[in-house]
């Protein structure tokens, strides 16, 4: 029998968590079906020479959006309006959950396209395939991301325990430049497997946009406040 492919996701998006705070970017794996056991990482600066970075033993849903999220902006509120169609693959699962679950971090946050978001409702439409709805938009700094998606969007699972998705460390100097990696199956030959590719562009490392942009114009010189936002859950004052 073939051996189960590897789906691998290369994510430069915003620390999921303040541990992260650190120059890289995420990858998340899952498993073409139930005789996948895991997926050896391996990386490559010129696409020629690879070294094996990590093992991953766990899955993240991933998959695709099989209908366009709409736009969203009412700002920091559940979304009743919007919904999104998700096909993660016949083996892998999606769950409902509770508001206060949700606002308390304990639900998984989803990457649409560059956007993450929360779902308070994962409603089954067939094997694999979910509605998400009661959306909690724009997460992690990513409200320039909830409006302006398109049809079949990447969908990955970002989950809180980290199952699937793992954080990979670069040194500064290794942003801006384009790097490969593979995820390479149990058994598979690391040369069957083809490379993706990345220019991290440090983004863990980027504030997140200040908000509530204010102009006083009361005076001859505008003056232009606004409320900063940190991307570490807690900060000292």
């Amino acid at each position: 029998a073939d051996l189960p492919a590897t789906t691998l996701e290369l994510l430069d998006i915003p620390m999921l968590s303040d541990s992260e705070n650190l120059s890289g970017f995420y990858v998340a794996v899952t498993g073409a079906n139930e005789l996948w056991s895991l997926a050896a990482l391996y990386e490559s600066v010129d696409g020629t020479t690879y070294a094996l970075n990590t093992t991953i033993t766990d899955q993240a849903a991933i998959g695709t959006c099989t209908t366009t999220l709409g736009d969203w902006a009412g700002g920091n509120i559940f979304d009743d309006i919007n919904s999104v169609t998700v096909n993660v693959g016949a083996i892998q699962q999606l769950s409902s959950y509770s508001r206060d679950v949700v606002l308390a971090g304990g639900a998984p946050g989803y990457l649409v396209g560059s956007e993450i978001i929360f779902a308070l409702n994962a409603t089954l439409v067939s094997p694999g395939v979910y509605t998400l709805t009661g959306l909690l938009r724009g997460r992690r700094g990513t409200d320039w991301a909830s409006t302006g998606h398109v049809a079949a969007e990447r969908f990955v699972e970002l989950t809180p325990a980290g199952d699937g998705v793992r954080f990979v460390t670069l040194n500064t100097v290794d942003l801006g430049s384009l790097r490969y990696y593979k995820g390479v199956s149990a058994g598979q030959l690391l040369s069957a497997v083809t490379a993706k590719t990345i220019t991290p562009g440090g983004i863990t490392l980027k504030p997140f946009s200040p908000v509530n942009a204010r102009v006083d114009r009361e005076t001859a010189d505008h003056i232009i406040t606004w409320s900063r936002r940190t991307r570490m859950s807690t900060r000292l004052v």
